[in-house]
């Protein structure tokens, strides 16, 4: 399938970068406001088409999937365009400003023929589903609350920057943290804000927020978002309490996860069926019910650690999403990003930032 670039972004050529040998897209064309970057981008990543208007790009019959990777605020009416002239679309997260937006982009791809998912690639992170199975096993034990932190850099963001503005970014909720909200949604369920607060670094830039969400099972979860970091010192991790120990999970692309963690050991057998023997160190523990050692409860105490190479990771996420894509249109079934999977994400994003 024949596929375009909206946005000239350092994200499309990121894209491009790990596309130009693709097997199931052909790199087809890219639009920019300015003509002669777009050309330039098609000389470094061996694109057919430049275009500077997006109209005559997606006009073009030969076109297929379009992928958004242009600033927030021109997701929508860009989007919009792409699925009135029936290409298919995987836009750049968030999908829209609001839901509203959202849930139109949606009704337009189904009255077009045609399918609409979001680059939600958190979704096909390996620890990310590696922790799905840990939470669906119980393996731990009951998932009962967790914490998500992100500190992140400032250093390239000066108070101009599209970012620190709500009307194009959305705000660090909508523009960042969708992400996060996403994937704890797609693993944990139904959310539920119980809280948010947006602080303000000066007059023009919002650089902290916290959230406090309620998911199924009264199962917690506390996400913050801090951009007053310098690069070397930027740092994401979520921490995760289960009833028999805790996990953590290390790299806004998370890539390593580890926690040490008592299990009696009649329920060390799924602990193992989770991880390879190499991930795991287990040592002989005894659990002492009573103060007088009297009762005791044969366990192990197991130090888990997994980590993967970053950027085979990434790549192989990024792929791996695109290629869903690819194989739902050809199959015509909606993609696993389709709006009605991820819609809970964009609407409590949009709330935690209407809260604070």
């Amino acid at each position: 399938m024949n596929l375009g670039f909206i946005g000239n972004s350092k994200f499309a050529h990121f894209w491009a970068t790990h596309l130009r040998n693709s097997e199931f897209v052909k790199l087809h064309s890219i639009y920019s406001s300015d003509m002669a970057r777009a050309e330039e981008a098609c000389k470094e990543f061996n694109i057919e088409k430049a275009f500077d208007n997006l109209e005559r790009m997606v006009e073009d019959p030969e076109l297929d999937i379009v992928i958004v990777t242009s600033v927030p605020s021109l997701h929508y009416e860009q989007t919009m365009t792409a699925l009135k002239h029936k290409k298919h679309v995987l836009v750049e997260k968030p999908p829209a400003l609001n839901p509203e937006q959202f849930a139109e982009m949606n009704e337009t791809a189904k009255a077009n023929g045609v399918y609409l998912a979001v680059d939600y690639m958190m979704r096909y992170n390996p620890l990310y589903r590696k922790l799905n199975d840990i939470i669906t096993s119980k393996a731990l034990g009951n998932l009962l609350n967790f914490q998500f932190n992100n500190y992140a850099s400032d250093a390239n963001l000066p108070s101009e920057h599209w970012f620190w503005d709500k009307a194009q970014s959305g705000g660090i909720f909508v523009e960042h943290g969708v992400h996060f909200f996403d994937i704890y949604n797609s693993i944990l369920g139904k959310p539920e804000l119980l809280f948010s607060k947006v602080y303000n670094k000066d007059e023009k830039r919002k650089n902290r927020v916290i959230a406090v969400v309620e998911y199924p099972s009264n199962i917690n979860g506390i996400f913050t978002h801090v951009f007053d970091r310098a690069s070397v010192d930027e740092e994401t991790f979520s921490k995760l309490f289960f009833e028999h120990g805790s996990l953590i999970i290390k790299g806004w692309y998370p890539y390593e996860m580890f926690g040490e963690i008592i299990l009696p050991t009649e329920k060390v057998e799924k602990i193992m069926d989770n991880f390879d023997a190499k991930n795991l160190a287990i040592q002989d523990f005894i659990i002492k019910i009573d103060s007088d050692g009297k009762i005791n409860i044969p366990a192990k105490k197991i130090k888990i650690e997994l980590k993967l190479e970053l950027e085979k990771m990434l790549r192989k996420q990024y792929l791996d999403l695109l290629e869903g894509f690819v194989r739902a249109i050809k199959s015509n079934v909606q993609p696993a990003t389709c709006y009605e999977n991820v819609k809970e994400s964009l609407e409590i994003a949009y709330k935690a930032a209407s809260f604070g």
